[in-house]
């Protein structure tokens, strides 16, 4: 069978475009489908193909060009399905592009709201199958009387081995499950409060991710990419889930480094990787929301947790005793303070 012959048959069998373009998972994949649509059009045009084929030709070339306008128009990702190991997953519209991959909403087949996470380059399985097996763990490590870790991170619901069909690319791709839309990240956070947030809303945001970090680290996992766009804060019911695993490394690994602007001395000569990473981060994160409304002794705090030596620096299990104690010297006891964020910054 020649080319011209084959391009003619996978047209006419074609019943949808993705069957033709792939579902297109990113920008090298699109620009591939791209390419093949020029190379079928090429092949098929009536100028090109034997004269008694000129009247099949129209015919096919009208189907591959509304084929084509419909995977354009659709973004290519919009109702998307791909097969997990557990479920099928619809999912498009314009994804939320993160460091790594690209997060789409959706659904399973059974209804549940889930989260599609696509990385952008096959290099990048790696990084997803770590993400999967540190969330494994860390809802694993909370037993049956721990049910408080789903508040904190992400829950892992399934895994897709998808290769896209035009380039033959295949990609490690997590479903997580959806926390919905009322979470802003810490990054809108601080750019709401440009001079600095007040350390009486800041404490229970602290707290959490404090909570949060002992609970990884007791399963052996660090984040080490503890950004302010990885911290999500839900404002009128005080929630805080630390997304972003893609860099998650077990205690003890070497670490895949990810381009941080405020990496701990320690990644600089590729040392492996301690509780201590996160710790130094999250009180980088702490000085850069409250920053010029920071008390002297809140940033003795934090600084006594950014150490260069990381055993040093003290874990986030400790930390939480020693945090809600310099919180009452400073402002007495703990109480419930509302937090919303400005109209503004929506």
């Amino acid at each position: 069978m020649n080319e011209t012959t084959q391009a003619f048959e996978t047209i006419e069998t074609a019943t949808r475009p993705t069957d033709l373009f792939g579902t297109a998972v990113d920008a090298g994949a699109r620009t591939e489908a791209r390419r093949e649509y020029h190379r079928l059009i090429a092949l098929v045009h009536p100028d090109v193909v034997n004269r008694r084929d000129c009247g099949r030709a129209t015919v096919v070339i009208g189907k591959l060009i509304r084929l084509y306008r419909q995977w354009e128009e659709t973004g290519a990702t919009s109702g998307t399905t791909l097969v997990g190991d557990r479920h099928l997953y619809t999912f498009g519209g314009t994804g939320i592009v993160g460091s790594v991959a690209d997060v789409y909403r959706g659904s399973s087949d059974d209804g549940e709201g889930v989260v599609v996470k696509i990385p952008r380059k096959p290099s990048s399985n790696a990084l997803m199958d770590a993400e999967r097996d540190a969330l494994i763990d860390i809802q694993a490590s909370g037993g049956d009387g721990n049910d408080w870790l789903r508040h904190y991170f992400p829950r892992f619901v399934d895994r897709i081995g998808h290769q896209d069909p035009t380039t033959r690319e295949r990609r490690s791709i997590n479903v997580l499950n959806d926390i919905g839309t009322s979470f802003v990240t810490l990054a809108d956070v601080r750019a709401a409060y440009p001079d600095g947030l007040d350390p009486r809303d800041y404490a229970w945001m602290h707290r959490r991710l404090l909570r949060a970090l002992a609970a990884a680290h007791r399963a052996g996992w660090a984040h080490t990419a503890l950004t302010a766009d990885n911290v999500l804060i839900e404002p009128e019911r005080h929630g805080v889930v630390v997304a972003g695993w893609s860099y998650a490394t077990r205690i003890g690994d070497v670490p895949p480094l990810a381009a941080l602007a405020e990496r701990p001395p320690e990644a600089a000569s590729m040392q492996p990787v301690t509780a201590g990473w996160d710790v130094y981060m999250a009180h980088g994160l702490m000085l850069d929301t409250l920053r010029s409304q920071t008390p002297k002794r809140l940033r003795s705090f934090a600084d006594g947790c950014r150490q260069k030596n990381p055993q040093h620096r003290p874990d986030a299990v400790d930390l939480l005793s020693e945090f809600d104690d310099l919180l009452e010297n400073l402002y007495g006891r703990r109480r419930f303070r509302q937090f919303a964020m400005p109209a503004s910054a929506g």
